[in-house]
């Protein structure tokens, strides 16, 4: 495809990275981000309804294209702080349900900063939060053919993460 093109290798330590580039200039991308998608202001995620559920969270794409969210994407609002259990491809115009786990063990209320709305935080989840949600979702998968997470243990990830960080978290959020 002349579209795709790789670009000058990036090398740290003994670390080589090849960048991969899309130029839209050929027609429609095929999938936007997280963070694109939600500038946009019809790429919504929001409680699955007004009782909520920890371990799920409501996508609504009104977009013309695919939106993708990576596994780990640290999601900022609603009832509670939440990371995406596994990296998903949005179809456009869908509604989807998506499994998370609660990375703010300490609240379960719309925020009045927040409300309903969810945006991303732009980062990650800690990689011991991402591997012990990876982990359990991995054992849920074969167990139970479910992507949720063991939620205890994310709990005990992130207050293992804020107590080696020293950082003092009235939520208790990563």
């Amino acid at each position: 495809m002349d579209s795709i093109y790789v670009g000058e290798a990036q090398k740290v330590e003994n670390l080589i990275i090849y960048p991969i580039f899309i130029d839209f200039n050929y027609g429609k991308p095929y999938f936007i981000t997280l963070e694109q998608a939600l500038k946009t202001g019809k790429f919504i995620i929001s409680e699955v309804n007004d009782l909520g559920e920890v371990g799920n969270l409501k996508v609504t794409n009104k977009l013309d294209v695919d939106v993708l969210i990576l596994s780990g994407e640290k999601l900022i609002g609603a009832k509670q702080n939440r990371s995406v259990n596994f990296t998903f491809m949005i179809p456009a115009k869908e509604e989807l349900i998506i499994p998370v786990s609660c990375t703010e063990r300490g609240r379960w209320d719309r925020d009045e900063n927040f409300g309903n709305v969810i945006y991303s935080s732009k980062a990650l989840s800690t990689l011991n939060v991402r591997g012990s949600i990876f982990l359990s979702v991995v054992n849920n998968l074969n167990k139970r053919n479910s992507y949720n997470s063991d939620q205890m243990n994310v709990w005990n990830n992130v207050r293992g993460v804020l107590r080696k960080g020293r950082i003092n978290s009235f939520t208790e959020s990563e």
